[in-house]
């Protein structure tokens, strides 16, 4: 279980975080990478429900987030196209802006 674990990186790699029982993620500025699988988990595990995405992020891959996800993301920015594309909005519960 994590439990106020300090992300650090600019990078969180391919299935980093995967079948974990985090609710909510605060994620440094500076992230950038978002790897696929980094933050899903199944609803076993109880699935992530909220998440900022920063704006410096230009990647986020495949399945990053779980269904019951709520993303937020930086009006304009690489996240939001992402949460936009019909190919990942079937990963995420909804998206909204900041």
């Amino acid at each position: 279980k994590f439990s106020n674990k300090k992300l650090t990186s600019e990078k969180i790699g391919k299935g980093a975080f995967d079948s974990n029982w985090l609710k909510t993620v605060i994620l440094p500025e500076k992230l950038e990478y978002i790897g696929a699988g980094a933050l899903h988990a199944s609803e076993y595990y109880g699935e992530l429900r909220e998440i900022k995405i920063p704006a410096k992020v230009s990647y986020i891959g495949n399945s990053a987030f779980s269904k019951k996800t709520t993303v937020y993301v930086k009006k304009g920015s690489y996240a939001q196209k992402w949460c936009e594309d019909p190919t990942n909005q079937e990963t995420i519960y909804t998206y909204k802006t900041y």
